[in-house]
């Protein structure tokens, strides 16, 4: 009678597992990953992306447009004053060098900052696309309705319809030389931010040495 008293006593203070416990599996447990489903963040990166190009593409409009303006103002200004010799080739030479300044220079910087966020090798054609439409766009709106502003009228310039026909692909080509103007320095910037971004990358990741095999004693 006293063992069977004992014996249930021993049982008394066994703990059984909880329902909630959950049995790890042997093995590595590093390669056990959870299963994550990557379509928000392909949705995620994706918007982002999209944003970016379109980002791109406004930048290059309004530099496209602030160059038109720096170029055409000291015309519009000095000419009907009657500025001429020194004085007008002194505010041409102004305005071209604020255009410099504008575009190239601050183009360059500012796309080689947002370059280093875009991929280039996935969107390149986009990125090519928005920018040469928004270089054209920027200097031709510019272009057209700077001299509107000034108070000058456009009929002087296409007299008959013989000089709108002879004029159109005149006017093309120099709009797409403005889109072209904004696209190189643009492309180029993004293409460094992209190599230079993707060459930190590397240096950063750690080199990871295979170790050597462990001797086995017999």
């Amino acid at each position: 009678m006293n063992i069977w008293r004992r014996s249930l006593a021993a049982r008394a203070f066994i703990v059984l597992p909880k329902a909630t416990d959950q049995v790890q599996p042997r093995g590595d447990q590093s390669k056990i990953k959870p299963k994550i489903s990557a379509v928000p963040a392909r949705l995620g990166g994706s918007i982002q992306a999209e944003t970016r190009t379109r980002t791109l593409f406004l930048l290059a409009l309004v530099f496209s447009a602030f160059q038109a303006v720096s170029q055409i103002t000291p015309v519009m200004l000095f000419t009907p004053y009657g500025f001429t010799g020194s004085y007008f080739f002194a505010g041409a030479v102004a305005g071209s060098l604020i255009s410099f300044l504008v575009s190239p220079v601050l183009l360059f910087y500012v796309f080689y900052r947002l370059g280093k966020s875009v991929v280039l090798s996935e969107r390149y054609l986009r990125i090519c696309v928005g920018v040469f439409l928004g270089g054209m766009i920027g200097y031709s709106v510019a272009y057209f309705l700077l001299p509107i502003a000034f108070g000058s009228v456009w009929g002087f310039a296409f007299p008959n319809l013989l000089s709108v026909v002879f004029s159109v692909p005149s006017l093309a080509l120099f709009f797409v030389r403005a889109g072209l103007d904004t696209l190189f320095p643009a492309f180029v910037a993004v293409a460094i931010a992209n190599y230079r971004t993707q060459t930190q990358r590397v240096s950063e990741q750690p080199t990871t040495e295979s170790a050597p095999p462990e001797s086995r004693t017999p």
